[in-house]
């Protein structure tokens, strides 16, 4: 009797939990990427080690500076790999930041704050937007 008692508490906990349980589907965000082409002679030193460029995205909106993602991966061969940013790529240190419209990406030493860095390459830029909630 006592067996039987037990397995009907159990079987009674076993479903109210199950009956609890909901089944909830979330949908991916939309990701929208452009790729931008930045060469050695778009960089800039305004007279500090760090070298940047800036550039024009006109879909970064407000919308995806306040509630989106914006992530970037670099390719300085050509497109044969890519890089996640913020890296370290031969000793250069990427990082960037960004604001409505505009994007600026900056190359610095990172071990010697005096060194002047120089980007000798073209760099191919993959920015990708994604839509927040």
């Amino acid at each position: 009797m006592k067996r039987i008692l037990l397995a009907l508490v159990i079987a009674s906990a076993t479903m109210l939990s199950f009956n609890s349980c909901t089944k909830e589907y979330i949908e991916d965000p939309r990701t929208d990427t452009f790729s931008y082409t930045i060469n050695p002679q778009d960089w800039t030193n305004n007279n500090t080690p760090a070298a940047s460029v800036s550039i024009d995205v006109p879909e970064l909106s407000d919308n995806y500076v306040d509630f989106g993602l914006v992530s970037m991966s670099m390719s300085n061969n050509n497109r044969e790999t890519f890089n996640k940013l913020p890296a370290t790529i031969q000793g250069i240190s990427y990082n960037y930041e960004y604001t409505t419209g505009r994007i600026t990406i900056y190359a610095e030493d990172p071990i010697n704050d005096n060194f002047n860095v120089q980007i000798d390459r073209t760099l191919i830029l993959k920015v990708s937007l994604t839509q927040g909630r």
